[in-house]
């Protein structure tokens, strides 16, 4: 057997192979691989890629799994090898070769692609009997020219048999999963309980410690993305005391409403839940002392009403595929004593049997309506209730419609569940936060109110680059000094009047930057983050 290492490192240069073939305009700038995945990073191909595209390349690299195309080594000269790989444009090469320059340069080839030979390979491809594209992901690298510059990183797992594949994709996803709560443990998002059993954990709700920390590990992970510009801080204005204040992160102005596929309206809000949880959880990372979740409503005819659980549910599906989180979906049957099967829960199993989802199917005595629920899986292996989809309005049942049924249905869903155990998840999962998830990315200040026209013309400006700003128009200079509200970066107007007028864009890094400068270096980072679809453009979907 193939020492793991090997095989992934292979499978490396087989991507980057399949890929140019595929695009071949594409320009490298290198990848990498360990015993858990291999990866390779491509320029210009955002505009490319999609997950059609992924799995044309998946398909591409199985066709030269069974080509058995042979991988030869080699050894070259310094400068006919610099010579190669700048006729390439394959820079992060060239800046390799530079810095061990002089000597022979070990080479990798396969087919008419050529690499630096930094691992042991296979004789063949037809040594990997089987291999899956993990996915991809934008990421920010400095180029050797001493620029940063977005990448696409396309991630994959190879291994001798599909078995053994399926194998390596579970330890895969469990390694990572365990190291990222290892990350919110030492950074102390979660913290081990005093005389508690062994694994029992609770977060640590104290004032605003936790929200301090989260603000810490934020600021860690833009660092990590080449962001060392932003202080990340989330929007907080503490009262006192947590049962007071907001949920550690307010979706609700990232929402909003929502415009539904066949003309229909919806309308979202935040709703407190859960108050009293049990005193020692598992894992309680995903059960914060309070919780809020999301809830929309969709107003529509019955006609339409299959057509929108149908969208509903799709739209929920594809916000799971996106998070990559492992997820179980239940049917849930509410009974109450009664045996009869109303019309809304055809229309809901309807709606799963169209998804072509796997469900569970379950029946409560409590429950006091129908619904599917999804249900998240956490790195123990515990399920915890997350988004779901409901009717409200009684439709009828399978003998006969009532005849004072309302001529409008009302779905009830939630997008996200627990906001709270939504971030856990998150985090539990990509270890870090995007940037898409704060409420105001800076503030704007003014002393005068002649200077409003100023503010609001420069908020407009940041909103048609997706760049949320929040204006100050406290008059009270003292309270801007004192507030708790931070953000990113500030911009403050001052002068003696609206015509002559001092525009200071400053961060807390103190970095002082023109004020279109930084709504640019916002709006860039906010373009090339990796963020899920409905946090970036809110839209619906209706695949049917």
């Amino acid at each position: 057997m193939k020492k793991p290492s090997i095989i992934q490192a292979s499978a490396k240069i087989l991507l980057a192979l399949a890929v140019k073939e595929i695009f071949p305009k594409v320009r490298l700038a290198g990848g990498g691989s360990n015993s858990f995945e291999f990866y390779y990073d491509f320029i210009n191909l955002s505009e490319t890629l999609d997950a059609k595209a992924l799995e044309f390349i998946e398909d591409r690299l199985n066709r030269l799994l069974n080509e058995k195309i042979s991988f030869s080594t080699h050894e070259m000269v310094f400068e006919n090898a610099k010579k190669m790989f700048l006729q390439e444009k394959f820079m992060e090469r060239v800046a390799q070769l530079e810095r061990c320059p002089g000597g022979l340069i070990p080479l990798v080839r396969v087919k008419n692609f050529w690499d630096v030979l930094d691992h042991p390979v296979l004789d063949h491809s037809g040594e990997i009997k089987a291999i899956k594209l993990l996915g991809f992901k934008n990421e920010t690298i400095w180029l050797p020219e001493g620029k940063k510059t977005p990448v696409i990183r396309i991630l994959g797992l190879a291994a001798e048999t599909r078995d053994e594949l399926k194998k390596k994709v579970k330890e895969r996803s469990l390694h990572l999963e365990k190291q990222n709560f290892a990350k919110a443990l030492k950074l102390g998002l979660v913290g081990e309980v005093e005389k508690a059993p062994p694994g029992v954990f609770l977060f640590k709700s104290e004032g605003v410690e936790v929200v301090d920390r989260l603000k810490n590990y934020l600021k860690k992970a833009s660092e990590g993305r080449g962001l060392p510009f932003l202080d990340l801080e989330l929007v907080r204005n503490w009262k006192g005391n947590l049962k007071e204040s907001l949920a550690p992160l307010d979706l609700l102005s990232l929402l909003g409403p929502i415009e539904g596929p066949n003309g229909t309206s919806s309308f979202f809000e935040i709703k407190r839940v859960g108050e009293h949880p049990p005193r020692f959880l598992k894992n309680s990372l995903y059960q914060p002392l309070f919780s809020y979740r999301d809830e929309s409503y969709i107003f529509c005819s019955k006609e339409k009403l299959q057509a929108e659980l149908n969208s509903s549910l799709q739209f929920i599906q594809e916000n799971v595929n996106i998070s990559g989180t492992e997820s179980k979906w239940q049917f849930v049957r509410a009974r109450s004593g009664k045996q009869r099967i109303s019309l809304s829960e055809k229309l809901l199993e309807t709606a799963l049997v169209r998804s072509q989802v796997e469900w569970e199917e379950v029946t409560s005595e409590t429950a006091e309506t129908s619904k599917i629920i999804l249900n998240y899986k956490d790195v123990f292996g515990d399920l915890w209730e997350g988004p779901f989809i409901e009717v409200l309005t009684q439709l009828g049942n399978s003998k006969g419609d009532s005849p004072r049924e309302s001529s409008v249905s009302l779905i009830r869903y939630s997008l996200l569940g627990s906001l709270e155990r939504f971030l856990a998840f998150w985090l539990e999962r990509h270890g870090s936060l995007p940037l898409a998830l704060m409420p105001w990315h800076g503030r704007i200040e003014f002393h005068k109110k002649e200077f409003l026209p100023i503010a609001e013309k420069i908020k407009m400006e940041a909103i048609r680059e997706g760049v949320r700003l929040y204006i100050d128009r406290s008059e009270d200079l003292t309270k801007k000094v004192n507030s708790k509200l931070e953000m990113p970066f500030n911009v403050l107007i001052s002068g003696q009047d609206k015509d002559q007028i001092t525009l200071q864009a400053k961060g807390f890094s103190e970095e002082k930057l023109e004020v279109r400068e930084i709504i640019e270096r916002i709006a860039e980072a906010l373009r090339i983050e990796s963020v899920p679809t409905f946090l970036r453009d809110q839209r619906r979907y209706n695949k049917d």
